[in-house]
């Protein structure tokens, strides 16, 4: 996972492609339900606090793709992912730089932490990955993975905690649009 997507390798590493966040949904559904050969569980529905968009949660064990059937701004994204457990049966899900739910927060490679935005009370939140840019009229943002740990609340974990969810993508300028399915331990 990076911010702009999943990448899907086969068992020696080959390639064999990448679902993007701006990818047509039902296609993208369809494209990793035959990759992994197992239909997902409808594992929850939620409306966009943003948009009002209506989303739906598509989980495969450790592994849930957030989709928005109905963009209400074409500069939305259509999807989101969240890995909350380390693997799915035999694959690894990873995040940048090879994080994976259940790495020590010390060992995982230089996140980026930001305080809290827009006058909420939420202190730093943990940005991973290389930026993808998102432009929303004449500005332009960055986009990233965000880790959590295993705090209740990511901002009050110890240096010392876990890794529990990585969430893409979420946009620096503000909290994600897509929702937290982590339980907290790994």
């Amino acid at each position: 996972m990076d911010a702009t997507g999943l990448a899907l390798l086969g068992g020696s590493d080959e390639d064999l492609g990448t679902i993007g966040f701006d990818d047509d949904p039902t296609e993208a559904l369809a494209r990793l339900t035959n990759a992994l050969e197992s239909e997902p569980e409808v594992a929850a529905s939620y409306s966009m606090t943003s948009s009002g968009t209506p989303v739906t949660v598509y989980r495969w064990g450790g592994l849930l793709l957030q989709v928005g059937l109905r963009p209400a701004d074409p500069d939305e994204h259509h999807m989101g992912a969240n890995f909350v457990e380390p693997y799915l049966g035999a694959i690894r899900l990873v995040g940048p730089e090879g994080v994976s739910v259940g790495d020590p927060m010390g060992d995982v490679p230089a996140p980026i932490t930001v305080g809290s935005y827009e006058g909420t009370p939420n202190g730093p939140r943990y940005l991973l990955g290389e930026p993808s840019p998102l432009i929303l009229g004449d500005e332009v943002y960055a986009e990233y993975v965000q880790g959590f740990d295993t705090a209740a609340e990511p901002w009050n974990a110890p240096s010392t905690g876990i890794l529990v969810e990585l969430m893409a993508p979420v946009a620096s300028y503000g909290g994600p649009s897509w929702k937290r399915f982590g339980t907290g331990t790994p």
